[in-house]
């Protein structure tokens, strides 16, 4: 039986230095925002960097054909 009382002992010791580090529903929300929030962010960059490249690809194929006789 000391064996079981020292183990629940240490069990609750255990959970009372990890309980105060959890996470709530309200910080999770804020992270799932903020996640949100970036990946729009990086989106938008990914669209125009492509949209760019796509321009400076037809302009260099107009280019090319146009002058290479």
């Amino acid at each position: 039986m000391d064996d079981f009382r020292e183990r629940l002992v240490t069990l609750e010791a255990s959970i009372a230095a990890t309980l105060p580090t959890l996470a709530t529903k309200e910080d999770l929300q804020r992270e799932l925002v903020s996640v949100r929030s970036a990946i729009g962010e990086q989106t938008w960059k990914i669209v125009g960097w492509v949209t760019l490249a796509g321009g400076l690809l037809v302009a260099a194929v107009y280019y090319i054909s146009r002058h290479s006789y």
